[in-house]
């Protein structure tokens, strides 16, 4: 397990589990290194700020379903989520093209500002983030209210394209549910006495969806599904099936399914393509040439599908373990590095395919693996 710290960025998490982290046996120091502690600490401040502070407080004056505030509410955290990943990429830019790692927060502090000099108040949901959700990220600019400050219009006309359907106005969002800016000082703002408030700003956020062998202790994209998965109530879990598997099972059965695969596929012996499989690295020498080829072409062709792809655990692992073995094949075969960017949209267009009856799944497996990119 890795902690990465970074000057100017949260490093609650590191502080929290090392610093005062008991170190007396190696058990302990585990303990602190265990990213799976840091999993259940999130969800349970995630679960406050879904169940609490939007649908008890926020939304408790509208006479409607508590289903379609449920909605709404993991709907709109969803989108704030995904756009701490996006931030993290330095995707998120002001006027002159300057990227900023802490927008969200910032954009919120110079709404605070706007709305203190002209004395109105509760225009952050309605004006500024429906103009970034709905204007900015599908490159309407008609939808981008007019009485934006023009910093603001600027950094927004140069926001990317987000094509995967999470900012697209939905039956929910035309409900007309509307948010008072007190739900956004609790999400942005942080409270050293209370670790639930600006919880999005205390946790790190990391794009790496690392192998089993090496876990950077952060808030990765596999967060996103797990939140859905883990809300969902227990009864319809049983129904549609949905269950959250760990990380290192899921290394487990990639690896070996392209086994039997390959072994089925080739004329490699199994035992050959098991060492392979399971350690790339160090086995590569054991191949000869025309055994790494044929290797190589099968793994081009495999096309590889989850009828019931969840939040697309499988296939986000599938492809770390894909490349990891094209990189070692190339390198032995054609002696140069693989361009990384180049592999993963191969293997993402020609080898992965995720089928689910939960549209909210393939929305986010989508996203998972093109934040992957």
């Amino acid at each position: 397990y890795t902690y990465f710290v970074e000057k100017g960025r949260p490093y609650h998490t590191f502080l929290k589990q090392v610093c005062e982290g008991n170190f007396t046996t190696l058990e302990n120091l585990i303990e602190s290194f265990n990213v799976e502690k840091v999993t259940e600490e999130f969800f349970e401040a995630y679960k406050f700020a879904l169940r609490e502070k939007l649908i008890k407080e926020a939304l408790s004056r509208y006479d409607l379903p508590y289903k379609k505030k449920y909605s709404f509410s993991q709907l709109l955290l969803s989108r704030i989520m995904f756009l701490y990943f996006l931030q993290k990429k330095g995707w998120l830019k002001w006027k002159d093209y300057v990227p900023d790692k802490s927008y969200l927060k910032n954009l919120w502090f110079k709404y605070k500002k706007w709305s203190k000099e002209n004395n109105i108040k509760d225009l952050f949901y309605s004006q500024w983030l429906s103009s970034l959700f709905f204007g900015a990220f599908n490159k309407r600019t008609h939808l981008i209210h007019p009485d934006l400050p023009e910093d603001i219009k600027e950094s927004f006309s140069i926001m990317p394209f987000l094509n995967g359907g999470l900012f697209s106005r939905t039956e929910l969002d035309n409900i007309g549910f509307d948010l008072s800016d007190d739900i956004f000082e609790w999400l942005f703002e942080t409270d050293s006495s209370d670790l639930k408030k600006g919880f999005l700003e205390i946790y790190n956020f990391t794009i790496d969806e690392t192998l089993p062998i090496d876990v950077e202790v952060a808030v990765d994209p596999e967060m996103l599904g797990k939140v859905y998965e883990s809300l969902i109530a227990e009864e319809e879990r049983g129904e549609t099936g949905i269950f959250y598997t760990p990380r290192v099972e899921i290394d487990f059965m990639c690896r070996i399914s392209l086994v039997e695969y390959l072994s089925n596929e080739t004329e490699v012996a199994k035992e050959k393509i098991i060492d392979f499989i399971f350690n790339p690295h160090e086995s590569i020498s054991n191949l000869s040439d025309d055994e790494a080829r044929a290797i190589k072409i099968k793994l081009d062709e495999v096309k590889i599908v989850d009828p019931a792809v969840g939040s697309a655990s499988f296939l986000v692992g599938m492809m770390n373990i894909l490349v990891e073995l094209h990189q070692e094949l190339t390198k032995k075969l054609e002696n140069r590095e693989e361009n990384l960017f180049a592999l993963k949209q191969k293997i993402i267009l020609e080898n992965l395919y995720g089928v689910d009856v939960k549209d909210w799944a393939v929305m986010v497996g989508e996203l998972r693996l093109w934040l992957s990119l």
